[in-house]
């Protein structure tokens, strides 16, 4: 006997994902989880080209925006050979050729000034999130 459908319904799982790159065609990194649980995703991809095949999928329950997740600031983004490898902070090369292949992955191809965000920026709505006092409002709202 199955356990589950004696269970009640899982609540919807809400998910950040910060350098949210796709992992195969019409997948993401939570395409097996999504299967299993309902969820929805909200992705930060600034690697332009990236962002773009994600917003191209369509898949419901995700979102996708093309910003830089980090305190704010003006920063430098390092875009490396391997777009996976990209970051706001520059790859020590020194360490990495000591590893098999992963200082061609990280190679510096272009060096860009960015303004990233804090990921407290984006609207609640947005996310779908609530804090505890909205969500005791909409509680009271309900009950007349």
């Amino acid at each position: 006997m199955r356990i589950a459908p004696l269970l009640p319904p899982l609540p919807v799982l809400k998910i950040i994902d910060v350098g949210a790159m796709s992992i195969g065609e019409n997948r993401d990194a939570y395409s097996a989880l999504a299967n299993a649980v309902p969820c929805n995703v909200v992705g930060f991809e600034p690697v332009t080209k990236e962002w773009e095949k994600l917003v191209a999928m369509k898949i419901p329950g995700r979102t996708y925006l093309p910003y830089f997740v980090g305190d704010g600031a003006v920063r430098r983004f390092y875009e490396c050979s391997a777009s996976m490898t990209s970051s706001l902070f520059e790859p020590n090369a020194p360490l990495l050729a000591k590893f098999q292949t992963l200082d061609a992955l990280t190679r510096i191809v272009n060096v860009s000034t960015v303004e990233t965000r804090r990921l407290n920026e984006r609207p609640r709505m947005t996310l779908g999130y609530q804090s505890p006092a909205e969500r005791f409002q909409a509680c009271v709202a309900s009950t007349g």
